[in-house]
């Protein structure tokens, strides 16, 4: 950046991003030199809905992790299962292979850009972190579904930086209370940034029903396991994909990693190599524990939270 924009974000006490660009939004997240709370305003790819990600006021629930809780959103919300599908084919305004706008009427941007400045200002005046999505029906009326931002457990592996949200521990929690005394698991879905080496965990499938469990070992399945993940980056715009895999341990057990689980993670690291991508595993235990385990050029593991 230019050194007069630097100055003027370490000095700003809140900070702005309208970009509708993802790049953006991360990169002011990353930002460690900059105090300001950040907020993010765009329009969905139809022009039907207005977003805003706002970080709490002391930034412990950042722009980049409200991204990943506002996909999840899209994932368990039936109301917002098509808020990614444009309307109409998007508008090619360079040649660029990302280059690609959508056509939005000036009536309904201009209510939807209402609503955002009423939105900021709401923002600003509370310290919580917060998603906020306003949706317009055909005839103009706006709904609103919200949710509070979640708290997040960040982990550095390595070079990498694994996070889940508060909701997901207790999605697999609840997975794995479930299924006792037998073992369980399943795949996770998420959002890898490999430039700044982030992974971000949103979900956490159920198993397979041609999956095997006992109480001394779990084997997953994979019948509908494809469609399942390919329904998911649809919904997404592609934005998440397969991450890892995730299994429990029985009760009065650790969550270090088992032989089976070590070899397991030898074999997934070998299919993920040639994209680049580190291999992930998290093992769930008793009251809630959680050990993650991701291997790759560097290879790290380290216990979560109890």
């Amino acid at each position: 950046m230019k050194p007069q924009l630097e100055e003027q974000l370490a000095q700003a006490d809140l900070i702005i991003d309208a970009s509708a660009s993802v790049a953006v939004s991360r990169h002011l997240s990353g930002l460690a030199d900059v105090r300001g709370r950040r907020l993010s305003l765009f329009f969905n790819p139809a022009g039907t809905a207005i977003v805003l990600l706002a970080e709490s006021a002391n930034r412990d629930v950042t722009l980049h992790d409200l991204e990943a809780q506002y996909h999840r959103m899209l994932q368990l919300e039936d109301g917002l299962a098509a808020h990614l599908q444009p309307l109409t084919p998007g508008l090619r305004y360079s040649g660029s292979c990302r280059a690609v706008t959508n056509r939005i009427p000036a009536g309904r941007a201009a209510l939807l850009s209402a609503i955002a400045a009423q939105a900021v200002v709401d923002a600003a005046s509370s310290d919580e972190s917060a998603i906020r999505i306003w949706t317009l029906d055909e005839h103009n009326a706006v709904s609103l579904r919200q949710q509070a931002g979640d708290a997040v457990e960040r982990q550095t592996l390595g070079d990498w930086t694994v996070t889940y949200s508060q909701s997901v521990a207790g999605e697999i929690t609840a997975l794995r209370t479930a299924h006792l005394p037998r073992e369980t698991g399943g795949i996770l879905l998420g959002i890898i940034d490999t430039s700044r080496r982030t992974i971000h965990v949103i979900q956490a499938l159920a198993e397979p029903p041609d999956s095997s469990g006992t109480v001394t070992g779990f084997e997953r399945g994979v019948t509908g396991l494809a469609a399942k993940v390919q329904q998911a980056a649809d919904r997404a715009l592609h934005q998440i994909r397969y991450v890892g895999e995730w299994h429990s341990h029985p009760a009065g057990s650790s969550t270090r990693p088992s032989v089976t689980d070590i070899r397991q993670i030898c074999w997934l690291t070998g299919e993920l190599e040639n994209e680049g991508l580190p291999a992930l595993m998290l093992i769930a235990g008793d009251r809630g524990s959680l050990s993650v385990i991701l291997a790759g050029t560097d290879i790290a593991a380290s216990d979560g939270p109890s």
